[in-house]
């Protein structure tokens, strides 16, 4: 009898579906036949790719600016 307790606990924890929700959530859009739910998450990954593109841009915009900061600290030594 002990052991059917300790495996009811192992198996009916209800913490564990918390855990789990978000995983299985992610694997239904790939697993999905519609063209909708796959067209969605690319959609999200280009928008993520951009989002990073932009960021990127703006710190070589910051990089660029200092390099012409210190070209011209520069220039006085030349």
């Amino acid at each position: 009898m002990g052991t059917i307790h300790s495996l009811e606990e192992n198996y009916n924890r209800s913490d564990r579906i918390k855990l789990l929700l978000p995983e299985y959530q992610k694997a239904v859009k790939e697993l999905t036949s519609s063209d909708e739910g796959r067209i969605q998450v690319d959609v999200e990954k280009l928008q993520t790719d951009i989002s990073n593109m932009k960021s990127v841009s703006v710190e070589l915009q910051e990089k660029d600016k200092q390099i012409q900061a210190l070209e011209k600290k520069q220039e006085p030594f030349e």
